[in-house]
């Protein structure tokens, strides 16, 4: 909470507390990175990420963390590395899945990717990440239709998914359904939305 409110150091002690109780807490180490996130620490975030591992190598979700930091830096081997590892430790956890299917449609592994994702889905079935990520897989694809159906899912479950309102958008404009697709585009509310991904919908 203190670190939604921007309230740092009030957060990083709420954070510590814990690890005076118990020093090899993973979970801990696994969440700090997002104070490092606030002050663009990469390597303090490496480094609790490394710590979090220390503590209990089969923690997965710090492992798939770690995996996406490596992602949003383009270091696309050590993500595949460590998201293929927390994928082998965790086949039940639909977030380490879906981490897992987006790393190897990133590397081009498109069937791979979808089974995966299948099994999130099959995991976290109300899901409107996973149901859009299916959408944008299909996109890949060409499968119009089906990238279609996924898209709107997802939108009826989450009206602000910007992964969804963007595929649906692709569809639209390569179907030759522009009005639709500018509509599409128009989002309900931008402040609801990452920097990143109103750059995506406005790119589009």
């Amino acid at each position: 909470a203190f670190l939604d409110a921007v309230r740092i150091d009030k957060s990083r002690a709420a954070y510590f507390k814990p690890l005076k109780v118990r020093s090899d807490h993973s979970p801990v180490y696994d969440d700090l990175p997002r104070l490092a996130y606030q002050t663009g620490d990469d390597d303090l975030a490496l480094e609790n990420y490394g710590k979090a591992l220390e503590a209990n190598p089969t923690d997965a979700r710090a492992r798939l963390h770690r995996g996406q930091l490596h992602l949003e830096r383009e270091r696309y081997d050590q993500a595949m590395d460590d998201i293929r590892e927390a994928a082998r430790l965790r086949p039940d956890d639909a977030e380490v899945q879906l981490g897992f299917s987006r790393i190897l449609l990133i590397n081009s592994l498109t069937n791979q990717a979808l089974t995966a994702a299948r099994k999130a889905r099959e995991l976290e079935p109300d899901s409107a990440r996973v149901v859009a990520h299916i959408a944008e897989i299909y996109l890949g694809l060409r499968a119009w239709v089906e990238s279609e159906e996924m898209a709107r899912l997802a939108l009826e479950r989450d009206p602000h998914n910007a992964r969804a309102r963007w595929v649906l958008a692709e569809v639209y404009g390569r179907t030759a359904r522009l009005d639709q697709a500018l509509a599409v585009l128009d989002t309900p509310d931008l402040d609801r939305l990452r920097l990143k991904e109103r750059e995506l919908l406005e790119e589009s």
